[in-house]
């Protein structure tokens, strides 16, 4: 059983602008869309999971933290991924 994912990212809704940050879709909306791919798809699902990833390669990690371990805080924009593992 060979597997694949793909990955659905909210899209951005507005910009950032002075100290109020991007604003991005939201996750219900973006299951929304896997679930209309998947419909259509006709693949066997695996599993779906959720990543939390920065919003913006402006961000760099924290020293000495490796990766999605990074601590939220303001100075960072996160978003929330969804992906879905299925049989390719």
């Amino acid at each position: 059983m060979p597997l694949a994912f793909r990955d659905f990212l909210p899209r951005q809704m507005a910009p950032a602008r002075g100290s109020q940050g991007a604003q991005w879709e939201a996750v219900a909306s973006v299951v929304e869309r896997a679930n209309q791919w998947l419909a259509g798809a006709g693949l066997r699902v695996v599993s779906v999971e959720t990543l939390l990833l920065p919003a913006s390669k402006m961000a760099p990690p924290h020293a000495g933290a490796g990766g999605l371990s990074e601590r939220w805080d303001e100075d960072h924009s996160w978003v929330q991924v969804v992906r879905v593992w299925h049989e390719s």
